[in-house]
C-alpha cells in the first residue's frame, strides 16, 4: 500500500495536510487551526525513538487520533504503540477497503488494528495462552483481563470496545466469573481477583 497515494485517493473526506520528518516541526504544526482529525506515522522500517515521537505528540495534541502504518507485526511493538496513544495500527499491505473501513472507525473514536494482526492475536500466534490456577480453578487470559477492566472501573460498553465483544457478552462473562469464583457481586469479584493475585 502506497500510503501517501492512498490518502490522496480517499477523496474529499481525507486530505493530506503536511508531511514531517522532524519532531519539532510536527509539534509546532497548527493542527487545530487546520481542522486536522488524523495524524499518520508511516514507518518503512523500525525507527529508534518512534514511540517517543508519538508520546511527545500526544502530550501536546491529546485529542487527535494517531494512526501507525508499518510492516512491524511484533507483539511488543504493537502493545507499546497502543500504550503510547495510537488509535489505529495498519500493516503496509492492508487492502485498501480495509484501510478505508479502519479509518472510518478511528474517526468515530474506535481503535482499529489490521485484521491479519487481530487474527494472529486471537489464534494465539502473538501471545501465549495464560492460565492461572486458584483453588483448583483455572482462569484464562481473557477472564483475568475482564476482572482487571472491572477493577479499573470500566463499564460494559467500554470493556466491550476493548475486547471486541458486545456489551451483552461482557455481562454474560462477568456473571459467569461471579459464579466461577463463588462471589456474590462485581465488588466481591474484584476483591477475589486482588486477594488471589489475579489483578492489581
Amino acid at each position: 500500500m502506497d500510503t501517501i497515494n492512498l490518502i490522496h485517493q480517499l477523496g474529499p473526506e481525507l486530505k493530506l495536510a503536511e508531511q514531517f520528518h522532524d519532531l519539532e516541526m510536527l509539534k509546532a504544526y497548527p493542527f487545530e487551526e487546520r481542522g486536522v482529525d488524523l495524524v499518520f506515522f508511516a514507518l518503512s522500517h523500525p525507527v529508534s525513538g518512534c514511540m517517543d515521537w508519538i508520546i511527545a505528540f500526544k502530550e501536546i495534541h491529546a485529542h487527535l487520533s494517531v494512526v501507525l502504518i508499518t510492516m512491524n507485526s511484533d507483539q511488543a511493538f504493537i502493545k507499546t504503540a497502543f500504550l503510547s496513544g495510537i488509535s489505529g495500527y495498519f500493516l503496509r499491505d492492508t487492502p485498501e477497503e480495509e484501510f478505508r473501513y479502519g479509518l472510518s472507525r478511528i474517526v468515530l473514536g474506535i481503535s482499529y488494528i489490521s485484521s491479519i494482526l487481530f487474527i494472529q492475536v486471537i489464534s494465539g500466534m502473538l501471545e501465549p495462552v495464560i492460565v492461572l490456577t486458584v483453588d483448583e480453578k483455572h482462569y484464562d487470559h481473557q477472564e483475568i483481563v475482564l476482572m482487571q477492566y472491572l477493577a479499573d472501573g470500566l463499564n460494559n460498553f467500554k470493556i466491550a470496545e476493548k475486547l471486541f465483544l458486545s456489551p451483552r457478552s461482557v455481562e454474560s462473562r462477568r456473571a459467569a466469573l461471579i459464579r466461577k469464583t463463588e462471589t456474590i457481586n462485581t465488588a466481591n469479584l474484584i476483591r477475589y481477583g486482588m486477594v488471589h493475585g489475579l489483578i492489581k
